[in-house]
């Protein structure tokens, strides 16, 4: 995400990380307007970007719970047009 960048915090056990997964600018933004729009849920990027996961990983399996942790919200973000612009 161009808003996080390579950005590791230091307190990250990177051994404890079994998966890692890459998700672009475009399918974060889309995840959070997605999430605005059917959720009520105002979120940021990075918030979209584990939506967007969250979804792919639910179309693969069978049945279990996914557990999806939003990081940030929207308020920090108005201007960069998440919710105003289109993909």
């Amino acid at each position: 995400l161009r808003c996080l960048g390579d950005y590791i915090p230091p307190v990250l056990d990177l051994s404890l990380i079994n998966e890692r997964a890459s998700v672009t600018s475009q399918q974060a933004a889309r995840a959070t307007r997605q999430l605005l729009d059917e959720e009520g849920i105002f979120a940021g990027p990075s918030s979209g970007a584990v939506i967007h996961q969250a979804i792919k990983i639910a179309r693969q399996i069978d049945e279990g719970n996914i557990v999806a942790v939003l990081p940030d919200g929207g308020w920090k973000y108005l201007s960069m047009g998440f919710w105003t612009n289109g993909d």
